[in-house]
């Protein structure tokens, strides 16, 4: 035990130095659950305050009687609970999950399955419960060996004795070997130029590098290496190359004259041990060593502080002059995580690989049996692919000018580059001379059909899920980095592509279209739970997950079908160019396994689509007014809606059958039924798939948006509180660091707090609980901001003025609901959301009260709000609130709207 320190007749906290790993301890009493919900939430921001106290390099370990129920995994809560123990929850142990969110613990006493008696922890009467836990820090979950009950320890209270065991503590991690290798490709500082001298010195330049070359040439391969080369050439003479990982990182305060001292000390303690017998001289040598290690360790705290201050100043600066470094370093604190080494990996009998030829064949033969490349070789399309010039090309089919600057700007900066090293600052900020290169080249791959061939040169990244065995392939997401050159023509093609074919796919698909988004879909199911709901009418669901979906394209199919979408001709030439002989390798730490087949998915849609005509047709699903709901998706993220278990069954059978032809497999093991229903007793449901039943849920995730068998938000709102409070934990370094400018520290809040907190919230039916579960999370981020704490007491009208925010969270999620409500009054009429939202349901409502419905909601808000009628009073005094009727009408005029929208008062939600 190294200190510690009683902090209240509650808290008590202890450090620990156990060989090489620091622990910091955290004792707890806490208020029974009984308490007032104010003096509950006090003592977990006293918690909190206190386990700030712990270092970056210190675990923690927080135990103790924290009297509440913490229940057992669930979505949003999969990293801090496990799946045993008692699945009751109440207040308390929401705010001991709060606490876990945000300060990265888990709770052990829920990781190991023992006998129940084993597992709880108090027993009074006929009452038992599990309140006095162990929570951990997750650095530590390895080290977790038991967490369990020992019923036999006579301690003289109701409470037994729980016991959490660990090994390896004494183990450290200084020996671990580097986890990134010597990387022999240089990657060039493109980020440099949205400095503007930079982009002006690299502007001038290449525009002199590609003077000098004739492009008169027809010939696609030898334009596009003159264009490569002279902007890769110019960006590395103009903004300098840097190699990743060629060095071991250090800190930025272990430098020359730390290190001096440092060896001073080490000499100094050296000296003293090999001192003679003599008293004197023993006694010398030892107050050399005192004074020199008292002045080490100043040295040290000196040289941090002004490293501190330095990275304040810096990050401050990029904050205005360099966003991609600001975003960087922000990133970097939010995740935390280190590179994982991927020089070990299981082969298809299970065997662990270690020699780094038979990695890399392994990954390349992972990823050539996922895209399926022997299928996708097949009828590629090569005969339409001439690579000769069309003399009958016809003038108004050439790509414009127009269309190039258009697909230019859409590039989004601070992407990796592809084999060919361009990056989208290049193309960007190339000037007039690489744009008009650009165009010239992109109508050489219409004209001939051709493209080069770095832009069918794709490598695939392997990026860990984060859950599974870290050998397995199976368990990391593949990331494709193809040319960012390419993708100017990719976006032409795929804007003519669009325009032809955007009237011939499904209303239920939302999914890469222009103008519609995950919120759609997630409105469009909470509309059909709410309307069914209140006729007291069952809504059976399948959410749908085909297996690697995006990977099992089918290249033949894919061709025979792009014609009856109205893609054909040039077009379907071209876009077939761009598919032929594609090639693809996978980098593993910094190696390139070997070359294979793989196509892109940005067709997927469309191939879905062509699945999916039975289902469009059929005469199943839940009835709304005059129209048939069975079906929503966006991209492979498909709800079949049915109102029987019959109906359901029909709807999976026939999109598995139509999948199955394609190519494409339906995956039952993920595919989850849910019935909405607002019984309290839940209704079975058995739907089959390949003589498997599907697993039936009381609650899913859907497009990141939680849905309960009540259909309440209550759920998706409990969700966002705990992604909030994670954040708030990962980002409290950034946060409470005085030195960094507040506009900064506010940027951060604003731009990852607060999306966080409020997503999907436009479609909720939000009550004042929800409101303020919301407003605590936002005010603890801002309370840290300002360096304010609850002893401060003070308001949060106060705190939010000293953080410059103008709005309140509570208010920005009111503008959000009635923002979508304007979007979706402006709809079209032939626009599924808007046929659902405005659907009319005949049927005699169930007995109870009923539930307040979205446009019930909306026009609260105008009351709340005191959102004056825009219409002409008879009289000047006259003053009304607006109703929902003059809303729809208002709102048809977006200008207007926002204007109303603006003027919506932001009120005190202290």
């Amino acid at each position: 035990m190294t200190e510690y320190k009683v902090v209240n007749s509650r808290l008590l906290w202890v450090r620990f130095k156990l060989g090489l790993t620091k622990l910091f301890l955290l004792a707890v009493y806490a208020p029974v659950a009984s308490s007032p919900r104010a003096e509950l939430e006090e003592f977990w921001e006293n918690v909190r305050e206190v386990l700030d106290l712990a270092r970056g390099n210190e675990r923690i370990v927080v135990c103790g009687d924290l009297n509440g129920w913490v229940g057992t995994a669930r979505p949003g809560y999969e990293s801090v609970l496990g799946k045993f123990g008692d699945k009751r929850v109440n207040d308390a142990g929401k705010l001991i999950l709060a606490v876990c969110k945000e300060k990265g613990l888990l709770v052990t006493n829920t990781m190991f399955n023992h006998k129940k008696i084993h597992m709880y922890t108090r027993e009074r009467k006929n009452e038992r419960s599990m309140i006095d836990l162990f929570l951990v820090d997750d650095r530590l979950r390895k080290q977790v060996m038991d967490t369990r009950v020992f019923r036999g320890a006579d301690l003289g209270t109701d409470h037994y004795l729980v016991i959490t065991r660990f090994r390896g503590l004494f183990a450290g991690w200084r020996y671990r070997t580097a986890v990134t290798e010597p990387q022999s490709v240089c990657r060039i500082r493109s980020w440099k130029l949205q400095e503007a001298d930079t982009r002006d010195k690299y502007h001038a330049r290449v525009t002199e590098k590609l003077d000098t070359i004739d492009g008169r040439k027809e010939c696609v391969e030898r334009t596009w290496q003159n264009l490569r080369d002279g902007m890769v050439s110019a960006a590395e003479e103009v903004c300098g190359t840097i190699k990743r990982g060629s060095s071991k990182r250090r800190d930025a305060w272990w430098n020359d004259e730390v290190k001096e001292a440092v060896k001073k000390k080490k000499k100094a303690w050296l000296d003293y041990l090999a001192s003679s017998n003599d008293k004197d001289m023993r006694e010398k040598m030892k107050e050399r060593y005192r004074l020199q290690k008292v002045h080490t360790k100043a040295l040290i705290e000196e040289v941090r502080e002004r490293c501190r201050m330095e990275a304040d100043e810096r990050l401050s600066h990029n904050f205005k002059e360099n966003s991609k470094l600001f975003w960087k370093e922000v990133g970097r604190t939010r995740s935390g995580a280190t590179a994982l080494r991927m020089n070990k990996v299981l082969s298809r009998t299970n065997d662990v690989l270690s020699e780094k030829s038979d990695v890399m064949q392994r990954w390349s033969e992972f990823y050539r049996e996922m895209y399926a490349c022997d299928d996708l070789s097949e009828g590629s399309g090569d005969d339409a692919v001439t690579g000769t010039p069309d003399p009958d090309l016809d003038d108004t089919e050439v790509i414009r000018m127009k269309e190039i600057e258009r697909a230019i700007r859409s590039l989004k900066c601070g992407k990796a580059a592809g084999l060919d090293r361009v990056t989208a600052e290049m193309v960007k900020y190339g000037g007039p001379r690489v744009w008009d290169s650009f165009h010239l080249l992109c109508n050489l791959c219409w004209r001939t059909g051709d493209v080069p061939d770095d832009w069918r040169s794709a490598v695939i990244v392997p990026l860990y899920k984060g859950k599974g065995s870290h050998f397995d392939c199976g368990c990391y997401r593949a990331i494709s980095l193809t040319s960012l050159a390419s993708k100017v023509y990719s976006k032409v093609l795929t804007r003519r592509m669009q325009e032809k074919s955007e009237r011939f796919l499904w209303e239920a698909q939302c999914g890469f279209r222009p103008g519609r988004g995950c919120t759609d879909q997630m409105f469009s199911l909470r509309m059909i739970t709410e309307k069914l709901l209140a006729a007291n009418q069952k809504i059976f669901c399948a959410f749908v997950d085909l297996e690697k979906a995006f990977d099992k394209v089918v290249r033949k199919k894919m061709w025979e079908l792009l014609p009856g979408y109205g893609v054909d001709g040039r077009l379907l030439r071209a876009v077939q160019s761009l598919y032929c002989d594609c090639k693809a390798c996978v980098r593993v730490g910094h190696d390139l396994s070997p070359m294979f087949d793989v196509m892109s998915s940005w067709l997927f849609i469309l191939y879905l689509d062509s699945c999916l005509q039975k289902l469009k047709d059929s005469c199943l699903g839940v009835k709304l007014g005059d129209i048939k709901v069975n079906c929503l998706l966006y991209a492979d993220d498909a709800v079949l809606i049915a109102p029987s278990e019959a109906e359901l069954q029909a709807l999976v059978t026939c999109m598995k059958e139509e999948c199955e032809i394609k190519g494409l497999r339906l995956n039952a093991n993920k595919t989850k039924v849910l019935v909405f229903e607002r019984d309290e007793e839940r209704t079975k449901c058995e739907i089959w798939v390949n003589q498997e039943c599907l697993e039936q849920v009381n609650e899913i995730a859907y497009l990141e948006s939680a849905f309960s068998r009540d259909g309440r938000c209550d759920l998706d709102v409990d969700r966002r509180v705990a992604a909030g409070n994670k954040v708030n934990g990962a980002l409290t370094a950034l946060v409470k660091r005085q030195g960094v400018a507040k506009s900064a520290r506010l940027a951060i809040h604003n731009a990852v707090l607060v999306p966080t907190l409020l997503y999907d919230s436009e479609t909720w039916v939000c009550q004042k609980k929800h409101k303020s579960k919301l407003n605590a999370v936002e005010m603890r981020s801002l309370r840290k901001m300002c360096g304010v704490t609850m002893a401060d007491r003070k308001r949060n009208e106060e705190i939010r003025n000293m953080a410059g925010l103008k709005d309140d969270l509570i208010t920005k999620i009111d503008k959000g609901v009635l923002r979508w409500f304007g979007h979706v009054e402006r709809m079209s009429e032939d626009r599924m959301v808007k046929k659902i939202y405005s659907a009319k349901v005949n049927i005699k409502r169930c007995r109870g009260r009923p539930r307040l419905t979205f446009e019930d909601h909306v026009s609260k808000l105008f009351e709340e709000g005191r959102v004056k009628s825009t219409r002409i009073p008879r009289r000047a005094c006259m003053k009304k609130i607006m109703n929902l009727k003059e809303a729809k009408e208002v709102c048809k005029d977006r200008d207007t709207w926002r204007s109303v929208l603006s003027g919506y008062p932001v009120r005190d939600c202290a």
